[in-house]
């Protein structure tokens, strides 16, 4: 898991911290925005390693980061980011408390901007999950952020890390059902560093019924025909 990394990395690796600012009096920083600046390290743990709503377009600015939150949403959100090469880590905890469903400013404030330049947004793998612990047991539900509120881009984005493999990403119901015609496939990434993630899965949300989403499943193929597939909880909002 990433934040097993970030943990592990952070004895090696230049760290700094700068409180973060929650755009929702409902959802409560805990703790300080941890940064990390190190050597290229593999991301290990699922093949999920982001996942977003709309278009990432512009220069990397962690302070455009928003996140959905759904109805219902209770306990904790464990934020992680790693940009594709794996040089900047990230992390922020932050307490539910009564937050209004929607789209909410994270407010994140980078104490590293002149790190960052020559990224671009595309560049950094965003990971929300909401737990009940944030570094034990299993997510209750994967969560989508978005960049400058996705541009009026309404697909979701699954940002992962396959090995290279092919690679497939299905939406689906709570009945199993998949919500959309046929597996869309992930687009590999072919160009620069590929430490963090490799493909990029883009589901168009057109024609998906609001709020009907609950599990994404991706599935890889490797060049020896074998499969393997993983599927996670999704809380998305309309």
């Amino acid at each position: 898991m990433l934040r097993s990394l970030l943990i592990a990395a952070a004895a090696l690796a230049g760290t700094s911290a700068s409180l973060a600012y929650a755009g929702s009096p409902g959802l409560i920083p805990i703790g300080e925005f941890e940064e990390h600046f190190e050597k290229i390290v593999p991301v290990a743990g699922t093949m999920l390693v982001g996942l977003r709503r709309g278009a990432a377009e512009g220069p990397l600015s962690v302070e455009a980061l928003s996140i959905d939150i759904p109805k219902n949403a209770q306990g904790l959100v464990c934020l992680d980011m790693s940009t594709r090469d794996g040089h900047y880590t990230a992390s922020q905890d932050f307490k539910l408390k009564d937050p209004t469903p929607g789209t909410v400013p994270l407010s994140l404030r980078s104490h590293h901007p002149e790190q960052l330049h020559g990224y671009a947004d595309a560049d950094l793998a965003v990971m929300a999950q909401m737990r009940a612990d944030c570094d034990n047991g299993k997510p209750n539900a994967y969560l989508a952020t978005r960049w400058r509120n996705g541009g009026g881009d309404n697909a979701l984005v699954a940002l992962v890390n396959v090995k290279l493999s092919r690679a497939t990403a299905v939406l689906a119901d709570a009945s199993g059902h998949a919500l959309t015609p046929s597996p869309t496939p992930c687009v590999q990434i072919t160009s620069g560093s590929i430490t963090a993630y490799d493909h990029v899965c883009r589901i168009d949300l057109a024609g998906v019924p609001a709020g009907s989403a609950t599990h994404l499943t991706i599935e890889t193929t490797a060049a020896t025909g074998a499969k393997h597939a993983e599927t996670y909880a999704v809380a998305l909002i309309p």
